[in-house]
């Protein structure tokens, strides 16, 4: 240090000034680098702050998304088991008709069978009578 000062005095004020000057480029710079260091800080500060909003909205996201998945899946499900139950309902309805078709179609055969025997007997009743020929 000596080496710097020493031939500065020689100089009088004109080595005080550029001490002085010397000092003030000092202070100036560690006073950056301590803003420096205070802003870096804090955006540091606001970065991780981020990252944690960041990461409260991912796991509320992926909470909401699982949430919906396990809803659509219900609703998937509900809806597969009223489509088997509205089938086997069609089912059943369709085997009933088809029994009760297969009922009617058997009562109007006998009931043809009856007017076919009924007019056959008609025709030998007039046939016996002689009403005809």
């Amino acid at each position: 240090m000596d080496l710097i000062f020493d031939p500065l005095m020689q100089y009088g004020a004109l080595g005080l000034f550029c001490l002085f000057l010397i000092s003030q480029f000092i202070l100036q710079n560690k006073k950056i680098d301590k803003q420096n260091e205070k802003f870096t800080k804090s955006l540091e500060d606001l970065r991780k702050s981020h990252l944690e909003r960041e990461e409260a909205l991912r796991a509320e996201y992926h909470a909401q998304n699982n949430l919906l998945r396990t809803e659509n899946e219900n609703i998937k499900q509900n809806h597969a088991e009223i489509f088997a139950q509205f089938r086997s309902h069609v089912t059943n309805a369709h085997g009933h008709h088809k029994e009760q078709m297969g009922k009617l179609r058997t009562a109007i055969q006998l009931v043809l069978d009856e007017d076919r025997n009924w007019r056959q007997e008609e025709k030998l009743r007039m046939v016996k009578r002689g009403e005809l020929v």
